[in-house]
């Protein structure tokens, strides 16, 4: 899905559900932003689990990781990778040091990846056919979401700003917030935020 979809929100809220209804079950999240970030997410989760070896000055903490959990001792888990959008961390040889992600995740019957990105040629390679596409929300959606977010839910009966406003922002959940928390810090009318976004028109879409 496209960027402030809502792909991590709608995970966050399968992972609370998941913890509810599997209590033993572990939650691994990892930030797949760059090899730094995922690195450091693996030392902190060996760490957390105790592994055998992951001090070690030379261990290799994702190969440690991936071995403790395609073990049956390591219990029910959920591994989750969020913002997987770079495909060279993932399959591309060029990441010789540390070698490509796709070759460490574990494997087990206890457990469940689930990958977050917004380029379909990179859940396509990661999940297969295990895909969910997050649409875009349509406009009434939208317009509830935005009365949702204000502080003054009052501003929503313009009709034609608030659908000026929600097409502007392209029903974007993050962008809706993003706006709403905006309007409510600053006390303004939808108007004076189309306003805004018209002075800034590149920056919006970029």
């Amino acid at each position: 899905g496209l960027g402030g979809v809502g792909k991590t929100q709608l995970l966050l809220e399968l992972v609370y559900k998941i913890r509810k209804k599997y209590e033993n079950c572990s939650i691994i999240w990892i930030p797949a932003i760059s090899m730094e970030s995922v690195q450091q997410a693996y030392l902190d989760v060996a760490q957390h689990l105790g592994i055998p070896g992951w001090k070690e000055e030379k261990a290799d903490v994702k190969r440690l990781v991936q071995e403790y959990l395609s073990k049956e001792h390591a219990g029910q888990w959920l591994l989750v990778f969020d913002n997987a959008d770079d495909i060279e961390m993932w399959v591309d040889s060029s990441e010789r040091e540390s070698g490509r992600l796709i070759e460490y995740l574990p494997r087990s019957k206890q457990g469940c990846i689930v990958f977050t990105t917004r380029d379909r040629k990179i859940a396509v390679k990661l999940a297969h056919e295990n895909i969910v596409a997050v649409q875009e929300m349509n406009e009434d959606v939208a317009t509830w979401l935005l009365q949702k977010c204000l502080i003054n839910q009052d501003l929503i009966n313009n009709k034609r700003d608030t659908k000026e406003l929600v097409t502007q922002l392209t029903c974007l959940p993050l962008a809706i917030i993003q706006a709403a928390a905006y309007i409510n810090e600053n006390g303004i009318a939808l108007a004076d935020y189309l306003l805004l976004l018209g002075d800034q028109e590149e920056e919006v879409i970029d």
